[in-house]
């Protein structure tokens, strides 16, 4: 799985405990594109608005959910400002599926990522499926590559950190050779 962005993305809340509620998802801003693509295969579960303030689902505005094709994860992306797929559509991953937006309860324009178990209403950790820190940033693809390759002391030091944390030495010295 993958974000659902090209090029630079800024995480702007993470995926934990907001203000005294659990936030189940990562919200993301596109800054060089605002198309929202498939981050996997799939099959479009729901394309749609939820108007009707009796259903929290209210709060994700416009929104799709897309069925991981081997079925053990639905993906939701909320707040679009409009959708660009239809129910029971397959998509490849890097498909666009909607322009991120500002509907439901939002404060601002951004993309609300959400990963469930697939037919359960089980919450997991975007940032672990995207692979990114699940912390407030700016990532472009040649970052996350560099933390999938085990890369992340070169990643550390882009960002600034003052107190670098080699994670995994051995794989950080072949990267950099």
């Amino acid at each position: 799985m993958d974000v659902c962005f090209k090029g630079r993305f800024r995480v702007t809340s993470p995926y934990g405990m907001r203000g005294g509620s659990m936030h189940h998802g990562i919200d993301l801003v596109g800054e060089t594109d605002i198309n929202v693509y498939a981050p996997c295969d799939g099959t479009i579960g729901a394309s749609t608005i939820v108007t009707n303030k009796s259903d929290r689902t209210w709060e994700w505005g416009n929104f799709v959910r897309i069925d991981t094709e081997d079925k053990k994860h639905s993906i939701f992306l909320c707040h679009l400002k409009s959708r660009a797929v239809t129910v029971g559509q397959k998509v490849k991953k890097g498909d666009k599926v909607g322009v991120m937006g500002n509907t439901g309860r939002s404060f601002g324009s951004h993309t609300h990522y959400e990963v469930r178990k697939y037919g359960t209403s089980t919450k997991e950790n975007p940032a672990d499926f995207i692979g990114i820190p699940n912390r407030v940033g700016t990532y472009t693809a040649v970052e996350k590559k560099m933390l999938e390759s085990g890369n992340d002391i070169v990643w550390q030091l882009m960002n600034g950190n003052p107190k670098i944390v080699i994670n995994e030495p051995k794989r950080a010295i072949e990267a950099i050779d």
